[in-house]
């Protein structure tokens, strides 16, 4: 029994020293990345720094898509085109593939698979939904996994939205709201 309950104690200890260790690396992650792409090619776009840390030659396509999908955006949805700009500081390129939110940097993490196989209206829709991140993030609600789902489906339901009004679209439509299906 004794030694039980000290194994618990241990699992505690250690899943609370993982949780500080957490909560310590993700400045530092944030300040390291800062450094990266002070060196990096960068441009700014519509209030939003692009920035490329792969090393693939797609910086030009990169920027081209963006500035199309930011274009869409400002065509058939202007108010998300005001949040996206807002509430995400960064959109950044990096190798392989990426789709997210970084909290630390108020950044877009796209993928260059994304680039080279996405549409802008597909790039589109992510920047919305990272945004919808970005500004959930900024009200206090930060990302846990008991609150996972219904901030997927906050941030699904915005960029399914956009994809929506977006002509020729119902597949993306589809594929986005079939993605929230996919965090149960």
């Amino acid at each position: 029994m004794v030694r039980e309950s000290s194994e618990r104690v241990d699992v505690r200890r250690s899943s609370m020293t993982l949780r500080v260790v957490r909560r310590l690396a993700a400045p530092l992650r944030s300040a390291g990345l800062r450094v990266l792409l002070l060196f990096s090619p960068r441009t700014c776009m519509g209030g939003l720094v692009l920035a490329s840390l792969s090393a693939d030659d797609l910086f030009d396509d990169f920027v081209a898509k963006v500035s199309l999908a930011l274009d869409l955006i400002g065509l058939h949805a202007p108010r998300r085109l005001g949040q996206v700009q807002r509430e995400l500081r960064w959109v950044i390129l990096v190798a392989g593939s990426a789709n997210h939110f970084l909290p630390g940097l108020r950044a877009h993490v796209v993928g260059a698979r994304e680039i080279r196989e996405a549409s802008p209206e597909f790039l589109a829709v992510s920047l919305v939904h990272e945004a919808t991140h970005a500004r959930l993030e900024r009200l206090g609600f930060r990302f846990k996994p008991e609150r996972e789902w219904r901030i997927e489906a906050l941030c699904v339901d915005e960029a399914a939205s956009l994809a929506a009004r977006l002509p020729g679209c119902e597949d993306l439509v589809r594929h986005t709201r079939d993605a929230l299906r996919h965090c149960d």
